[in-house]
């Protein structure tokens, strides 16, 4: 029974100042799942730290929480544990680490937290942004000591772009495990095996657990028979759940220019840790940024599909895009996070590009899911092909004349070397080896902006700035950062945060 002052319960406070803050609209976006339950007669099952998500940060939270001394239990409603860190580049953004020691690299964690407070226009809170910058160092080490030993380094994001070098010199600082994400996983789930960390796959958390003065005391789940299973947690609960870009009525909450984008990775990213945290009255952050969400530009292979087109703009070879008036409206060898917001905001987007480079590029090797020489794509329409940049206009239903005068003022541009309406400088080359190649493209979507607010000791932060006792959260369901200075950044939150809030769940008081 809740404790009631002047008629209406903490929980009751809680919940109307989560709804004045907007928090509350997930009540209709999210299933029903809008509340905390009160704790049961009877537990179903009782253990110290229960681990909602078996991610990365899933995996970090549950490896720390048992090594220091906790029961742990991990729970996911997928049916094998991976999450979207299995599909991922297993990239790590880290600073000063023994890796870049070791290949001549000189960093600093000063250095990182100079790029990513220019890159997230000064709106990153300091504290979590330095705690993710002088523990990255560590998570490399402690992902070495766990088999990943192997790591190639490559600039990560924008920070070779003017604007940023100029505030601090660009450096290698994604560290790319060999085996990618699918590797790095299979060596974390070897870890939570090896300590007998028990996890239990199809079962979704539905509900926060919490008693009248909101100490968090478990999470109320649904099993594989569909049956209500409420899981005691003595010392605490760590959201690690994902992000909501599967959730379309979330994105198109917090992220409408991404409505239409096709989302990417895994499916089960559907907002559920941010509704549940919500439901406790937790705080959102990172909304509304600079940018909205990270992706890639894609091929357009129909309604609602798309493949990504990395080589064509990674800063490899020189294309052009297009609006639908003809015309460029970016400069196409941009950073893929600052690129993508570009192509989103545009209703019918178009790539052109020539022979020189249809002849160079390894199609299978960089375009996920083309075909060989993209013979199905050229087949099917999705890539179309003409003896003259007009003709291809014609196909794409772009003005040729428009088209026309956009390509030579290009290839002018890359005769003299000189940008002057983007300022492109990287693949500055000419578009104008027939046959021309185009087809339509689109912005994929790897992660939406924004998630649960924690402090720096990865504890879930509620609408009055106050910790939420006994909940801590990491990874990609939590508000860390306004826009994505590069690959490598979410996976540095799933370890840090993940690590850290394992540990500290672990050293709660018994209740």
């Amino acid at each position: 029974m809740q404790k009631k002052e002047n008629g209406v319960s903490r929980r009751d406070v809680i919940k109307g100042a989560a709804a004045g803050a907007g928090i509350l609209a997930f009540g209709q976006l999210g299933a029903g799942i809008s509340r905390a339950a009160q704790p049961p007669q009877k537990w179903d099952k009782e253990t110290d730290v229960v681990v909602i998500g078996y991610g990365a940060a899933g995996a970090a939270s549950a490896i720390a929480a048992k090594e220091a001394g906790a029961n742990v239990l991990i729970i996911d409603k997928a049916s094998v544990p991976g999450g979207a860190s299995q599909l991922s580049g297993g990239i790590i953004y880290a600073a000063d680490t023994a890796i870049q020691k070791q290949q001549g690299v000189e960093d600093s964690a000063d250095a990182m937290i100079k790029y990513f407070e220019a890159a997230n226009r000064g709106l990153m809170d300091k504290e979590i942004l330095r705690t993710m910058a002088d523990n990255s160092a560590d998570v490399i080490n402690w992902l070495m000591e766990l088999g990943m030993k192997e790591y190639q380094l490559q600039i990560a994001g924008a920070e070779d772009m003017p604007e940023f070098e100029r505030v601090t010199p660009a450096v290698k600082r994604a560290h790319v495990i060999k085996g990618l994400g699918r590797k790095m996983m299979e060596k974390l789930r070897k870890a939570v095996s090896d300590r007998n960390i028990e996890e239990n796959m199809r079962v979704e958390a539905k509900e926060l657990i919490s008693d009248p003065v909101r100490n968090i005391m478990g999470v109320l789940a649904t099993g594989r028979d569909k049956k209500d299973i409420a899981i005691k947690a003595h010392r605490g609960v760590i959201i690690c759940a994902g992000g909501y870009s599967f959730n379309k009525e979330l994105v198109r909450s917090f992220a409408a220019m991404f409505t239409d984008a096709v989302p990417v990775g895994d499916p089960h990213s559907t907002g559920d840790g941010m509704i549940i945290g919500a439901g406790e009255g937790a705080a959102l952050t990172c909304f509304g940024g600079p940018e909205l969400a990270v992706g890639l530009p894609g091929l357009v292979y129909g309604p609602g599909r798309s493949r990504h087109i990395r080589a064509l703009f990674l800063y490899a070879n020189p294309v052009v895009f297009v609006d639908q008036t003809g015309n460029r409206f970016a400069n196409e060898s941009s950073y893929y996070a600052h690129l993508t917001p570009m192509v989103a905001a545009q209703r019918n987007a178009s790539i052109i590009f020539d022979n020189e480079v249809y002849r160079k590029v390894e199609w299978p090797s960089y375009i996920v899911g083309s075909s060989p020489e993209l013979k199905e794509e050229l087949a099917s329409g999705v890539i179309k092909k003409a003896d003259t940049i007009k003709g291809l206009a014609t196909m794409l239903d772009i003005d040729p004349n428009s088209l026309e005068v956009t390509l030579n003022a290009y290839n002018e541009a890359a005769k003299n070397g000189k940008d002057p309406q983007f300022g492109k400088t990287k693949a500055l080359g000419p578009v104008n080896a027939p046959p021309f190649y185009g087809g339509s493209i689109g912005a994929t979507m790897l992660q939406c902006y924004g998630g649960l607010k924690i402090n720096n000791k990865a504890q879930v932060i509620d609408v009055f700035g106050n910790v939420i006792p006994r909940l801590y959260a990491a990874g990609a369901v939590t508000g860390t950062v306004y826009t994505y200075p590069g690959s490598g950044t979410l996976l540095n939150t799933c370890f840090v945060f993940g690590r850290l809030a394992g540990k500290l769940a672990a050293e709660e008081k018994t209740i």
